[in-house]
């Protein structure tokens, strides 16, 4: 079983992608990857650039991992042809780190025929399932509909989303079980979800995601707010004994 964690865990606590690395790199949690949350794009500086840059020792730390991945920005952007210079420089950051995939939001994309103009840029990309009150990505339908068109993009199967979603957690993996690239365990909004480590594995366990995970290499990413060392050791570790 491959586990890693979203940098996002750590916001609003800790912010600046540099930052983050470093509290995962100097904290001693054993993950396995790690994936680069960015909600939403960095404006030009004054030169009218704009560069992703990891410390060395960031980069370094990265590449040791078995996986990494990017999350594109989801706030404040919508995807078109006409290209992105923050979206060009994560390009360059996701071909530097040999990313596995890079996650996008079909709520953000402007038409299906923009796919395409993504996948140049990020080879190995994947949508994730939405929540119903999106426009875009909010059923097994909406889904396939971009992976019809598209037969290279992979799939981002988010627990909490499918929980709010009128379709199973298992419909979704029966659906699109040969393009899951990960998994995202998140908070739920749904008042039955009990938000706490052990109930949410507990949970994990009833709804069939757990066989998922150990029938096929795909890594589990801890997204949520976390942000101290204690609590995300005790996370990873209730995962692994999964």
């Amino acid at each position: 079983m491959l586990v890693g964690v979203s940098t996002g865990v750590l916001h609003p606590h800790i912010t600046g992608i540099n930052k983050q690395i470093r509290f995962f790199r100097e904290s001693g949690l054993r993950i396995d990857g790690i994936e680069l949350s960015f909600a939403k794009p960095e404006k030009p500086n004054r030169s009218g650039k704009v560069i992703v840059k990891l410390t060395k020792k960031n980069e370094s730390y990265i590449k040791q991992l078995n996986f990494n991945s990017i999350h594109l920005p989801w706030k404040e952007i919508v995807y078109s042809e006409k290209g992105d210079l923050f979206i060009n420089s994560l390009s360059e950051l996701y071909h530097r780190l040999d990313s596995h995939t890079a996650v996008i939001h079909p709520d953000c994309v402007k038409t299906i025929n923009t796919y395409g103009f993504i996948q140049k840029l990020f080879p190995n990309l994947s949508v994730e399932n939405m929540t119903p009150e999106k426009s875009s990505g909010c059923s097994i339908k909406e889904l396939m509909h971009i992976t019809n068109r598209n037969p290279k993009i992979g799939i981002v199967l988010d627990f909490a989303h499918s929980m709010e979603s009128q379709e199973s957690f298992e419909m979704y993996e029966k659906a699109f079980y040969q393009r899951i690239a990960e998994i995202h365990i998140s908070a739920s909004r749904r008042a039955f979800y009990c938000d706490t480590i052990r109930q949410r594995h507990i949970t994990l366990n009833k709804t069939g995601i757990v066989p998922t995970i150990r029938k096929k290499d795909v890594p589990l990413i801890i997204e949520g707010e976390i942000y101290t060392a204690e609590e995300l050791e005790r996370e990873i570790k209730i995962v692994r004994k999964l």
